[in-house]
């Protein structure tokens, strides 16, 4: 079982379990520790004139974005960059651009073409978006709704469902027919 000691505590009924991990966001000597033992320590020196930045990686899964969004050669440009909301967006850029490549690379398409690094974007602002209106924070393909289809999109699934239940109503109706 996985979830947030805050929300575990509210639920009137606990699980009687073994034992529990509690995961604890990282202090600033184990940020530097652990960089320095990857061999990147050039992000240490980054994180220096970053305050906001620094509480981000406090959190592992941030501190690995950040790992991954910055090769040693990446550094100087992230410097250039003085508004900490560009930087922010930089690393999001950066990040979203190695793990789409790192996707690619492992992916195996076969004949068909890959979906290109902008489409990929597009639906993935599309689903963000009806993520965010349907007020979801977690994507489950099981909830997805028709609702967020649009023009040919919804014409074509208000078709397919009508033969499927005609189909299903028809077949039903000629079984009872021809006993």
């Amino acid at each position: 079982m996985c979830s947030r000691r805050e929300e575990y505590n509210n639920y009137e009924t606990c699980l009687h379990l073994g034992g529990a991990v509690g995961l604890q966001a990282l202090t600033l000597p184990q940020i530097r520790e652990y960089l320095n033992q990857v061999g990147r320590s050039d992000l240490w020196e980054m994180l220096g004139q970053d305050a906001d930045l620094q509480v981000l990686v406090e959190a592992p899964l941030f501190l690995s974005i950040v790992i991954l969004a910055y090769p040693a050669d990446a550094l100087e440009q992230w410097r250039q960059i003085s508004s900490p909301q560009e930087r922010r967006q930089d690393l999001w850029d950066r990040y979203i651009c190695r793990m789409f490549d790192r996707y690619l690379a492992t992916y195996p398409y076969g004949k068909k073409k890959p979906p290109a690094q902008k489409q990929a974007r597009l639906w993935l602002v599309w689903l963000a978006q009806q993520m965010q209106r349907e007020s979801q924070t977690e994507f489950l393909i099981e909830k997805m709704q028709p609702s967020g289809l649009v023009g040919r999109q919804k014409w074509a699934y208000r078709l397919i469902v009508g033969l499927i239940v005609g189909l299903i109503v028809g077949l039903y109706w000629l079984g009872l027919i021809l006993g």
